[in-house]
């Protein structure tokens, strides 16, 4: 996922946080965010990764919260997979 900063100042956030029934099988795996984004048009990324624990659809949540803007938090990225058979 890529996070851009359309704003002229810097965005600040906290460590983004799994949520979801399913949230376990999920992990971020690569973090380029940290806790700042500086002034537009700055980009950073999150890479999760997905390991299915049975078959069929599984989802959770991605979310990032905004400290110096939690009128917009937080920003909610939707995770789905599916598990299958090898």
């Amino acid at each position: 996922m890529t996070l851009t900063n359309l704003s002229p100042v810097t965005a600040t956030f906290s460590p983004p946080n799994i949520t979801g029934s399913d949230a376990a099988n999920y992990v971020v795996i690569n973090n380029t965010c940290q806790t700042s984004l500086p002034p537009a048009p700055a980009t950073c990324h999150y890479t999760v990764e997905a390991t299915a624990t049975a078959l069929g659809p599984f989802s959770a949540d991605l979310l990032i919260n905004l400290t110096n803007d939690p009128g917009q938090s937080p920003i909610d990225i939707p995770l789905s997979g599916t598990g299958t058979f090898p």
